[in-house]
């Protein structure tokens, strides 16, 4: 019925495959009822989308940092200074551009969440991405003084805990000092 509508707004010309609305359930459901299973198809692939994001949007967190130390240690002269600002710009755009991903995606979630029986869990670890939480790990990336840093959520996810809670909800400021006392 949506893919007939569609067509018919097309003018009679058939579309290109690449220009085709999906019409996956996240777009419709808000406007007719959809089959459960493809709701559970999308909510397991936006899931699993998601965290894909996050971590392309660390890779390039860490990308950008890497190449503010290179430019800051051997860029030197008008020409490589000018290489290096486009380098880092062109990195910059992919930083948004992940973010921008991640923040639709989530979108997605949360309009199918009501309709899996999900107990929201995933939010603990799916947390809404601002622009203050899109923060490298490196100094020059961090405000507040040196020995003191407050890492991203998006750090914390995934691996750095025994659980969601102290994963992802821990305030605690990163002390560079405790680190460095640690017995190895």
């Amino acid at each position: 019925m949506l893919r007939c509508r569609s067509d018919q707004a097309g003018g009679g010309h058939p579309p290109a495959a690449h220009e085709l609305e999906l019409h996956l359930p996240s777009k419709v459901i808000p406007i007719m009822n959809c089959d459960w299973r493809l709701v559970e198809v999308e909510w397991r692939f936006r899931q699993a989308q998601a965290e894909s994001a996050l971590n392309e949007l660390r890779g390039q967190l860490l990308i950008r940092s890497r190449l503010h130390n290179s430019k800051n240690w051997y860029s030197r002269g008008q020409h490589q200074q000018t290489r290096s600002n486009t380098v880092i710009s062109c990195v910059e755009a992919r930083v948004r551009a992940s973010a921008s991903k991640y923040r639709d995606i989530r979108t997605a979630l949360l309009t199918l969440s009501p309709y899996t029986g999900d107990d929201g869990t995933w939010t603990l670890m799916l947390r809404p991405l601002e622009d203050g939480d899109v923060l490298g790990l490196t100094s020059m990336d961090d405000l507040g003084p040196e020995g003191r840093k407050r890492l991203s959520w998006i750090w914390k996810v995934h691996g750095t805990g025994s659980d969601a809670d102290e994963a992802t909800q821990s305030g605690e400021s990163f002390n560079i000092n405790d680190f460095m006392s640690a017995d190895f």
